[in-house]
């Protein structure tokens, strides 16, 4: 699934920004670091007083990054002619 604009909650727009913003920053993640240690740190970075709620959309949110760098490191995107027209056949 990819993170598209129109899904994210109203609530949480104000952080995408900022999210989008530390993509740099994941870069430097190394490749041998686990998923699971990548949730850890992400939480970890967190203010105490996030609810779950929150927690888990900034973790949807860095997941989708993550993929969204890995289909372009692999080639796998389209350009903005190739998007409208596949939106002008719907």
């Amino acid at each position: 699934m990819y993170w598209i604009a129109h899904d994210v909650p109203f609530y949480a727009e104000r952080f995408v920004d900022r999210l989008i913003a530390a993509t740099d920053k994941l870069t430097e993640v190394t490749m041998m670091q686990t998923t699971k240690q990548e949730a850890l740190d992400a939480i970890q970075r967190l203010p105490d007083n996030v609810d779950t709620e929150e927690m888990v959309y900034r973790l949807y949110v860095l997941e989708n990054i993550r993929r969204g760098q890995q289909d372009a490191v692999e080639g796998k995107t389209q350009s903005a002619e190739e998007v409208l027209k596949d939106i002008q056949s719907w």
